[in-house]
């Protein structure tokens, strides 16, 4: 189960400082992505690519739908929308897939912000893996 104190501590340091925002999260001990608006990821720490298997190059610039089971990717990009209308979500656990296919449970919190990269929507979304 994701670790809500420990998300809770790394929202509040991306909201007091969000032009560190590459650092805080490379600090994390919990897999954490940050996705635009169209649903690319923006950034990514080590250890949500050590999660999924993926190198940060392969990630970047993609859609998020790439660790998504084909047949949820559609109402996955749906949910994204409208997190980032609502601007918010609760915490819950997801059937994703990693880069050899395989599918897997994981929790997830998530944060909204604009005040990081270039003052425009992102979803920040928390990852930990489950047993």
């Amino acid at each position: 189960m994701i670790d809500l104190i420990e998300t809770e501590e790394i929202k509040n340091k991306i909201t007091e400082n969000p032009s560190n925002v590459q650092q805080i999260i490379d600090k994390a001990t919990v897999g954490i992505c940050i996705t635009n608006s169209q649903g690319n990821f923006a950034l990514v720490n080590a250890k949500y690519c050590e999660i999924y298997g993926y190198a940060s190059e392969e990630l970047i610039g993609n859609s998020f739908t790439i660790v998504v089971p084909d047949a949820n990717k559609e109402n996955m990009q749906v949910l994204h929308d409208k997190f980032l209308e609502d601007k918010e979500e609760i915490a819950r656990t997801w059937t994703v897939k990693n880069k050899a296919g395989e599918e897997m449970e994981i929790s997830v919190d998530t944060a909204y912000s604009e005040d990081i990269l270039d003052n425009t929507p992102y979803k920040i979304t928390f990852v930990h893996k489950e047993a």
